[in-house]
Parts: C-alpha cells; sequence; structure tokens
C-alpha cells in the first residue's frame, strides 16, 4: 500500500542532508524540531489529580446524603413509613395483648433510654440502672413503686444495687395515659433477660386514684423513703 500523498496545496517540506553538504551547512532549527513537535506525551502508570469541580461535586453530594439520612431515617424502624403498621407508643393506640403492650413500652423506652441507656444500664453516680435493678426485679421490685415513679418522678438520695444516686427524675404522669405507663413497665420488668410480670392500665388507674391528691410537678416527687412505705 502507498503512502498518503500530501495535499496539494500543502506545499512539501525540503529537508537538509547535513551529511551530504558536510559541515559548510546551514542547520534548519524549526526543520529539525518539526518531527518532534508531532509526537505526544508517552503513556504512563500513576494518578492524575481529581478537578477541583469533581471534587466539590462529591462533597456537595456527601453533604446531601447525610442531611437526608438524618432527617428521613425514620429512627430506622421498620413500621416507620408503613401507613398499615400500627404505632404501638402512639396515645390512642391502645395495646390489646401481651405482645403489643411489650413492643409498645420498647417504643415509649425510647424516652427513657436518654438517662438510663438502651440496654438498661444507666450512668454510674448520675442515673441508676434498670437491668438487673433491685427496683425493678429484685427485692424492692414492687409494680405500685414503679407506677409511682414513673407518673411522679423521684427525688432525693436513692441507693439502687448498692450505689447511692441523687440526680432527680422527673414523673410522666401528666404526658403518659395508663396504658402507656403500664407498657412502658412492662418491657422494663421483661427486657435484659428479665421474668418480671407485667404491668396493666388498671393497676396504673388504681394508684393514680390512690395518689389523687398530688400534683403531677417536680416539687412533689416521691422520696425513696416514702416509696419504701407503700
Amino acid at each position: 500500500m502507498s503512502d498518503p500523498m500530501p495535499p496539494a496545496d500543502e506545499p512539501k517540506a525540503e529537508m537538509t542532508d547535513f551529511d551530504a553538504k558536510g559541515d559548510d551547512a546551514q542547520m534548519d532549527v524549526p526543520q529539525m524540531m518539526r518531527p518532534l513537535y508531532r509526537e505526544h506525551d508517552e503513556p504512563r502508570d500513576g494518578f492524575e489529580p481529581i478537578p477541583v469541580w469533581m471534587a466539590a461535586v462529591f462533597a456537595v453530594v456527601v453533604f446531601w446524603a447525610g442531611w437526608y439520612f438524618a432527617t428521613h431515617s425514620g429512627d430506622y424502624r421498620r413500621d416507620a413509613y408503613d401507613s398499615l403498621a400500627p404505632r404501638a407508643a402512639e396515645e390512642s393506640f391502645i395495646p390489646r395483648t401481651p405482645e403489643q403492650l411489650t413492643e409498645a413500652g420498647r417504643q415509649l423506652y425510647g424516652q427513657c433510654a436518654v438517662c438510663h441507656k438502651a440496654g438498661g444500664e444507666g450512668v454510674p453516680g448520675v442515673h441508676p440502672p434498670l437491668k438487673d435493678a433491685d427496683w425493678v426485679v429484685g427485692k424492692d421490685a414492687k409494680a405500685d413503686r414503679l407506677i409511682r415513679i414513673v407518673l411522679f418522678g423521684v427525688k432525693g438520695e436513692m441507693t439502687v444495687n448498692g450505689q447511692k444516686y441523687t440526680v432527680p427524675m422527673s414523673g410522666y404522669g401528666a404526658q403518659w395515659k395508663d396504658h402507656q405507663v403500664a407498657a412502658v413497665l412492662t418491657y422494663i420488668r421483661q427486657a435484659w433477660g428479665h421474668k418480671g410480670e407485667s404491668v396493666l392500665a388498671d393497676d396504673v388507674a388504681r394508684v393514680r386514684g390512690e395518689e389523687v391528691a398530688r400534683k403531677y410537678i417536680d416539687a412533689e416527687s416521691f422520696t425513696a423513703e416514702e416509696l419504701l412505705k407503700k
């Protein structure tokens, strides 16, 4: 196959034969460099820097993704976006079975976990534990005492599993209905390997009636001494 002919309008470059003309030949530097100008850089291994615009777009996408997951996670609950699933922790949902009571308590316990932690271990010296606590499943564990604590709160010094605690706890009696108090107490009496009995809404209603003169304010929270007399 013959070499392609150059276009007719392009003058043919005249190459100087320096060997033929000897030392008197005059060097044409542009002519000598012309072949080098046609060459491209050799391919090489390694990493090229990322363009600034690409790094900026990537940063924006990562920021947006983090914001989206933080605001649309639904607490990563399987029922968060299921319109047919009952909201066990909602005030209008009344548990009808032991399973529903426990599930409602598990969801409501999220408010308690801020202090007592998800595993019920509490914070040593600050917030008492609920897991294996004598006030929950031990010698001082009585459903009516726990009901009073959740309804009205507790103040003053309190000894749990031999350790003293003085940080007060506010009650939930003004916020939670009877079945919600019963649900969260049932949960902590049966979670973490506990074998306690369920607490019923009727039990909570009875205790409310016995304490009808007491207000749901921190100033009228129970002390440990008062609870032990109940």
